[in-house]
């Protein structure tokens, strides 16, 4: 999240990383075995509290409440297949 409250994430052409790569930077980085709703909480806690209003922190922060949410699961697979 830093990257997007400083110039130092910045690429050689002034690019800053997309919401996604650092959200997977991120996730890797979290060490095994960590809660990761507990985590993205956290992370959506500081982007609340760093008074920054962008597109790409907004969607950042849309990437950590699904990671809240965990996996998405379609409606089929939650409904037991009965075979006749």
């Amino acid at each position: 999240m830093e990257i997007y409250l400083s110039t130092t994430g910045r690429d050689k052409a002034g690019r800053m990383p997309s919401p996604e790569d650092v959200f997977l930077s991120w996730m890797f980085s979290l060490p095994a075995g960590a809660d990761l709703p507990q985590a993205a909480r956290i992370e959506i806690a500081r982007i609340d509290g760093a008074g920054h209003a962008c597109a790409a922190l907004s969607h950042l922060r849309g990437l950590f409440q699904q990671a809240i949410a965990g996996p998405l699961q379609s409606s089929a697979r939650r409904q037991r297949r009965v075979r006749h």
